[in-house]
Formats: structure tokens, C-alpha cells, sequence
């Protein structure tokens, strides 16, 4: 869930044109510190847009106000991320605090899936990725290393006893002795 800052059509490298999206994030769920990198300038691309003058269409691509707040589902693809279905995945947010609506860009008057309070698209996005849209961490956060889990199973890390074991230095020794004995005896 963010806000919309605004937007800049691009040309990729394979000549698709997609227009770059820009928002400053509040909640989100599923992004990790990999792919987000700055909450206050967070962008995704969808196909279409204006480039040089020259319009390239896209029916079904989101539309977005500046200043206003948006849930977006997005998938992964080559380059950038996208939309999920385009307009499918796009969720206005209308109301204040703790009173809050999303209603559908795609199907706002469907009485199912059109409008939905948010506590209830909370719960069904986290029935989908096991939690639900959680607020932005500051950039003082300090994240801790995991210290249980799981071990691997397949290591045998077991203690061997010390008593037994020849030290490789004198293993190379005992080689070179030997191999120095052998020579000595074959020269006389």
C-alpha cells in the first residue's frame, strides 16, 4: 500500500514501451530488502504509454491520481515488476484510518470482490502469503540473525577422538625418509 508519486514512460531493450510507476510505501507484505530498496520511491512498470509522441495503448492499464493510496499486487518479470493481470491487481484505498475501503480498479461494482473493508483484503492477503500488510521498517532497523531453525540433516559433524591421528608433517616426513632410503640403496 502506498501513495502515487507519479510516472515516466521508458523504452526497454527488447522496444516494448512500459510507463514507471513510482510510490512511497506504507505497508507492503512479500517484498524482501532485496527488491525493496527505498520505501519512499518504490517503482514497478506496466506495458503502454506515450514515448516521443507516440501513443502505444494499453486498454487495461491501471490508472493512478498523485496523492492518493493504492494497493498494488505485483509479479516479477524479466526486468522490472508489473501489475498482477494489469488492472486486475490494482486496488484503490478510500477513507480515513481504522475506517478504510478497497475497492477494485477492475470490477468497482461487483457486489463480491468490488468493495471490501479493509480488515477484511487484509485477511485474504494474508490467507494468500501467510501475513498481512505490515508497515515499513525505518532505515535504523536492525534485523538479527536467525539463531534457531533447522540443521542440515546430511552433515555427519561427529567428535573423533585425537588419540589416533598422525599429524600430515610427520606423514610427509615418514614419506621422505623412506623415499631417501630407497634412493641411498639403489646408488650402492
Amino acid at each position: 500500500m502506498g501513495i502515487y508519486q507519479g510516472s515516466f514512460p521508458k523504452k526497454l531493450s527488447n522496444g516494448s514501451v512500459v510507463t514507471n510507476v513510482s510510490f512511497k510505501l506504507e505497508k507492503s507484505v512479500g517484498l524482501g530488502s532485496r527488491q525493496l530498496m527505498n520505501k519512499n520511491s518504490f517503482s514497478f512498470v506496466y506495458d503502454g504509454g506515450t514515448w516521443q509522441g507516440i501513443e502505444y495503448p494499453n486498454k487495461l492499464r491501471p490508472r493512478f491520481v498523485e496523492g492518493r493510496r493504492y494497493i498494488v499486487l505485483l509479479r516479477k518479470g524479466e526486468y522490472d515488476f508489473y501489475p498482477l493481470n494489469e488492472r486486475l491487481g490494482v486496488y484503490n484505498v478510500i477513507g480515513r484510518s481504522g475506517e478504510e475501503a478497497v475497492i477494485s480498479q477492475a470490477f468497482p461494482d461487483n457486489p463480491k470482490f468490488g468493495s471490501n473493508s479493509f480488515s477484511t483484503f487484509n485477511l485474504w492477503i494474508s490467507s494468500i502469503y501467510g501475513e498481512g500488510l505490515k508497515g515499513i521498517g525505518t532505515d535504523k532497523d536492525i534485523f538479527h540473525k536467525k539463531k534457531g531453525g533447522r540443521k542440515i540433516a546430511s552433515l555427519n559433524v561427529s567428535s573423533e577422538s585425537n588419540e589416533y591421528k598422525i599429524h600430515i608433517y610427520w606423514l610427509a616426513l615418514l614419506f621422505g625418509l623412506l623415499g631417501a632410503a630407497q634412493l641411498r640403496k639403489s646408488k650402492v
